[in-house]
């Protein structure tokens, strides 16, 4: 099945995310959903970087959404932005 991403995009590190992320995710992390969705992080010097894809039929901008809002909340405290590369 093809799939279709959203190009990822480094998020500026908070003590909290990268915390979180070296516990965790040292390697690249996958999260896979039934529905074919995929949550891909990976820690960078400063930042996590994020990538979300979708099936053809799914909508990769709504999925994007949820992703940055939830992500977003989890770091409310640290400020933390989340600012797509790309949508494609």
């Amino acid at each position: 099945m093809d799939s279709k991403s959203c190009g990822r995009r480094s998020l500026p590190a908070s003590n909290t995310v990268m915390v979180w992320v070296r516990r965790l995710m040292m390697p690249p992390k996958r999260l896979p959903w039934p529905t074919g969705q995929v949550i891909a992080m990976r820690p960078e010097h400063d930042a996590l970087a994020v990538e979300v894809s979708v099936p053809d039929d799914a909508d990769l901008a709504r999925f994007a959404e949820v992703v940055k809002v939830h992500l977003e909340r989890f770091g409310q405290r640290d400020e933390l932005t989340v600012v797509w590369d790309s949508l494609s």
